[in-house]
């Protein structure tokens, strides 16, 4: 009976193989692909490493799985783009929310008052947070909030002095949202 395959031309196992494989943290290789076939194969954590290496590497010679797992890597990196660019562009919205557009002018008592929540613009009532007081649901802007969210997607409260060490020859650079050249 022949294997069913999905539209990709890859099996469930090789499928998830090239998911674990995505999801996997870390820089060593060899784990990574070990981790990511006892997964997928559903195998034993105590069987041999090298069995299990040698059969994730043998997948990761085929050019459907290597054709899967950069399209997965390109899928991951396309919308971390999207809920980074997201995050920013709602937390600069909430910073310049003027919290006096949650207020109205009473047209009979020309007192002011709060709006009702079908008098906020639809755009500013995503941006808020409502809390409960009796029966009421009373907006809330968390600008500090957002300027924390903004400062940690942006790496601004990364630490700018790293010492990183390896056994191995690291070639290439680490940056982590800062100029060098700023003082």
């Amino acid at each position: 009976m022949a294997r069913i395959k999905n539209k990709h031309g890859l099996t469930p196992q090789q499928e998830m193989f090239c998911q674990y494989v995505v999801d996997a943290y870390g820089t060593d290789t060899r784990g990574i692909l070990v981790s990511a076939y006892r997964k997928a194969y559903n195998c034993k954590n105590d069987a041999q490493a090298n069995t299990h290496y040698a059969n994730a590497s043998r997948l990761m010679d085929n050019s459907k799985i290597i054709a899967r797992v950069e399209q997965l890597q390109e899928e991951r990196a396309r919308l971390a783009t999207i809920s980074r660019e997201r995050i920013i562009s709602d937390d600069v919205k909430i910073l310049d929310l003027d919290p006096l557009s949650l207020w109205i002018e009473d047209e009979k008592t020309h007192q002011w008052r709060m709006r009702y929540l079908h008098e906020i613009p639809k755009e500013i009532r995503c941006l808020l947070k409502f809390t409960r007081n009796g029966k009421r649901l009373v907006p809330d802007v968390d600008k500090d909030a957002a300027k924390k969210r903004l400062i940690d997607v942006l790496g601004y409260a990364s630490a700018k002095d790293l010492n990183i060490t390896t056994n191995n020859t690291v070639s290439g650079e680490l940056r982590i949202g800062f100029d060098d050249d700023q003082e």
